[in-house]
């Protein structure tokens, strides 16, 4: 029995008496016999005794991802990590009061165990029995920056002998670690990978008095939402919202948290006054982006997702429309130019159409000069390199508005960028061309052209030249957006290029679709500006000899 185990030894004596053979004398005459056998003994007559096994007080604790989890590829913050706790009396003694403890896991209720003061105890288990005790853990953000959740479980029993209690107290341990291959219990789905990001969704609140589009001096309001959907918490956020051909604006105050932990939201409302330069673009582009620090060591900075909000404007009261051709007055030519060679210096898009209304980009106009530039200059200052934040590589046009910049006709702006999409208004195109020609010593005649205007005297000179002209309300508007009809127009009157009605063009001439009507007014300004010719005479009705397309500009 268990307390043969515990006393370590049987002794088992054996006793005979038999009737008394007198009856007259009992007490002389009653036969007895009497003989002891003790385990682990050596009887000199009888031979050696086996002796009792020892006290084998092994209490077994199995710790394994539980059969919820079965169908887990890798935990998720918040998911809840399964265990099955089995704790089984592998020795040869019952055991009472076994009380299991896990720091990292909280038990909840099951059979053969009730929960006491965060622990889960077994009233008694006998020899050879299990009893399945079920434990969880919810994956945390500290689980995550480990990137593991290590969880062990401890058993101890009361002790079997109250004599000797340090010597006879059962216990037993195991570790589940995620992510580990048991080889009796198989695999354990592991932790998911560090994930710090923010997501910003932009909506428009407002609406155009007319319903559809917003007009000069409506305001466009929009809400602004930044959501951290990684798994890390993020801090210091900042918010930075920028109109398309404006500069950023930091409106970080306007967030009402600047710390969010995962799936929690911040929000934030920006107003936009349209403009002038709003309605010539046609449309206003609003691009939310945001910066903060996560707690991964790895990777601080915080990858983002910006949100980007594109609202119609109204078409301009006055598009557009054949410019007033004032008198061109050359100043002397630039060495850097190339007045000789008609090339093509621009060209159309995928879609083959040449967009003559649409705005001209940034990009667009370096990339334009650049082929209006001599084969020699363009070799001397060729370059891909820049200090623009935004023209790596990757960009369509970085070896244009690097080499621009390289020559010092182009700059950006004073964050850095260089914002290549954004529409080229008036006054940055006509000061790019005069850079090539310097400063004329002229007055200024606009009324929305003050002298403390950046651009006064590009503009004054651009004029002089008769290159350009104003309205005839007697404003030049220089942040109002230049269109790809106006800008080859400008670039057509500087170099002296032109042709019209009566001009020999030849039949291998590239006419757009979309310009393909001779009473355009900008009709004549296409042709010139999109193809290779060799030619006679000069604006505004060369002949032409040749005429071709290179496919590689």
């Amino acid at each position: 029995t268990e307390a043969d185990i515990l006393a370590k030894e049987v002794v088992n004596t054996a006793t005979a008496e038999a009737d008394p053979i007198d009856p007259e004398d009992p007490d002389e005459t009653t036969p007895t016999g009497e003989d002891t056998v003790k385990t682990g003994d050596e009887d000199p007559e009888d031979g050696p005794t086996p002796p009792i096994e020892d006290l084998d007080t092994t209490l077994t604790v199995n710790k394994k991802i539980g059969a919820e989890d079965a169908e887990v590829e890798a935990y998720k913050l918040n998911d809840t990590i399964h265990y099955d706790i089995v704790v089984t009396n592998d020795g040869n003694v019952s055991y009472k009061n076994i009380e299991v403890e896990d720091e990292n896991a909280e038990f909840v209720e099951g059979e053969g165990y009730e929960l006491k003061d965060g622990k889960a105890v077994i009233a008694k288990l006998a020899v050879g029995a299990s009893v399945t005790i079920k434990a969880e853990h919810v994956v945390t953000e500290a689980d995550i920056l480990a990137k593991e959740v290590v969880n062990t479980a401890t058993a101890e029993a009361d002790p079997i002998d109250p004599e000797d209690p340090d010597e006879t107290t059962p216990t037993g341990e195991d570790t589940v670690k995620t992510g580990d291959e048991d080889p009796e219990d198989g695999p354990t789905p592991p932790i998911e990978e560090k994930n710090g990001h923010l997501t910003i969704e932009k909506v428009t609140t407002s609406k155009p008095a007319n319903g559809k589009a917003y007009a000069v001096g409506e305001t466009i309001s929009y809400k602004i939402t930044v959501k951290n959907d990684g798994n890390l918490t993020i801090s210091d956020i900042t918010l930075t919202d920028t109109v398309a051909g404006y500069d950023p604006v930091d409106i970080t105050a306007k967030l009402d948290k600047t710390e969010l932990a995962p799936g929690e939201s911040a929000t934030a409302i920006f107003e936009h006054v349209v403009t002038e330069k709003d309605i010539a673009a046609v449309s206003v582009t609003n691009v939310a982006t945001a910066k903060g620090t996560s707690p991964d060591p790895d990777k601080p900075d915080v990858p983002v997702t910006p949100g980007k909000k594109t609202d119609t404007t109204q078409q301009p009261t006055n598009p557009p429309g054949p410019p007033i051709i004032p008198d061109i007055n050359p100043p002397d030519p630039n060495p850097d130019l190339n007045y000789y060679d008609h090339v093509a210096y621009i060209i159309g898009f995928e879609d083959g159409l040449f967009h003559a209304q649409r705005s001209l980009t940034r990009a667009q106009t370096a990339t334009m000069i650049f082929r209006l530039l001599t084969k020699e200059y363009q070799e001397k200052i060729y370059t891909t390199e820049n200090d623009f934040s935004d023209v790596d590589e990757s960009k369509w046009y970085n070896s244009y508005v690097s080499s621009m910049v390289n020559g010092g006709y182009i700059v950006g702006y004073p964050d850095g960028t260089f914002r290549g999409d954004t529409p080229i208004t008036r006054a940055e195109f006509v000061t790019i061309l005069v850079r090539f020609f310097g400063l004329a010593d002229v007055e200024c005649v606009f009324s929305d052209v003050p002298e403390n205007h950046w651009a006064y005297g590009y503009i004054a000179t651009a004029t002089h030249y008769g290159w350009i002209t104003g309205y005839e309300d007697g404003t030049f508007r220089p942040d109002r957006a230049l269109t790809r009809a106006e800008a080859v127009t400008v670039i057509n009157r500087m170099l002296n290029r032109g042709v019209d009605e009566t001009s020999e063009l030849g039949e291998d001439v590239l006419i757009f679709p979309d310009v393909a009507d001779p009473k355009l007014w900008y009709y004549y300004e296409v042709i010139e500006s999109s193809n290779f010719h060799e030619y006679t005479g000069h604006r505004p009705n060369e002949d032409w000899s040749k005429v071709w397309q290179d496919p590689t500009i």
